[in-house]
């Protein structure tokens, strides 16, 4: 039944031509989009740091998630199952590894979704907008030929759950301060198991003309790099919590000056210290020190550099 919806698709694809297939090659980029950083770092130093935090979390524990998923069911992209589909040419250099769930779903979904379940009451078109990002993203992933609708159904519903999930844990951490501590624990011990799974469990070894399907090395990679973002998020969220303690009151003009401070050190962080860093570290260990060293320069280092600065809001013009 999901290969013949994919069938009926790939013949609307093809009749429709490449002007649609180039709008849904867009709507399928849209998790790879700078937005997916921009958005939760302007919530978190600008705007509201509970926010910021919340849509981080959805992402990084949503994504581990759905690579543990991913990595224990192991299941083939849909034109390895039944080779009359035919993806589009152009979706294939994102379409790499196993198939279910759908990454690009699940990252729209944590980013977007956060934003809807937080500013509903606020502004009913932003949350209408950001429900319907995460479709469109989901539909286009059928469309290309890249996932069947298991995958992105799969996708959206544990998105939602973590979303559930973590406005629940949000409002329990709220009740104790001491509760930070507990969670850097447990989180941390929770990581360092996946890991271990994710690594020392066996991979199918399938091949197709003398090539291997899915190289299992690619697939742990992507764990490793979900599990940097996670650590990240919790060891910077402790310690700026206790020491820190930065806020986001402060004038249009800070704000401003934050925002630019805050990506001329990510733009350093990401072209200098994290290729440095993953010179000297495998596969596994370099994509976790990507993930790594992005959030923790998000969520402390460039707070810490916030303490050193204030400016009152001034004219432009006169």
């Amino acid at each position: 039944m999901d290969i013949s919806y994919l069938l009926w698709l790939q013949q609307i694809r093809l009749a429709m031509g490449p002007a649609a297939e180039k709008f849904f090659l867009g709507v399928s980029k849209i998790p790879g989009s700078p937005l997916t950083i921009l958005i939760p770092a302007f919530l978190y130093w600008c705007l509201d740091k509970r926010s910021g935090l919340f849509v981080m979390f959805n992402f990084s524990a949503g994504r581990m998630l759905n690579q543990l998923v991913k990595n224990t069911v192991c299941c083939y992209r849909p034109w390895i199952r039944d080779a009359r589909v035919v993806p589009a040419k152009d979706a294939l250099a994102e379409a790499t590894g196993y198939s279910f769930p759908s990454g690009h779903t699940q990252i729209t979904t944590a980013i977007y979704g956060s934003l809807a379940w937080l500013y509903h009451r606020k502004s009913r078109l932003l949350a209408v907008i950001c429900v319907i990002l995460p479709l469109l993203v989901a539909f286009s992933r059928n469309y290309l030929g890249c996932h069947t609708p298991q995958d992105v159904l799969m996708s959206l519903g544990e998105s939602v759950f973590v979303l559930w999930f973590s406005a629940h844990f949000f409002e329990w951490m709220e009740k104790k301060a001491d509760r930070a501590g507990m969670l850097l624990v447990a989180g941390l011990a929770l990581i360092a198991l996946f890991m271990i799974y994710i690594t020392c469990k066996p991979y199918p070894m399938d091949y197709q003309n003398g090539l291997l399907l899915v190289n299992p090395i690619d697939m742990e990679v992507d764990c490793y790099d979900s599990a940097g973002y996670l650590s990240a998020l919790l060891i910077g969220w402790y310690i700026e919590h206790r020491f820190i303690k930065f806020g986001t009151d402060c004038s249009r003009m800070e704000k401003a000056v934050r925002m630019l401070i805050g990506f001329i050190c990510l733009e350093i962080d990401n072209e200098l210290l994290i290729p440095f860093a993953q010179s000297g570290l495998n596969e596994r260990w370099g994509a976790f020190a990507k993930g790594f060293l992005l959030y923790i320069f998000m969520v402390l280092v460039i707070p810490a550099l916030f303490r050193f600065i204030r400016i009152p809001d001034k004219k432009l013009f006169f």
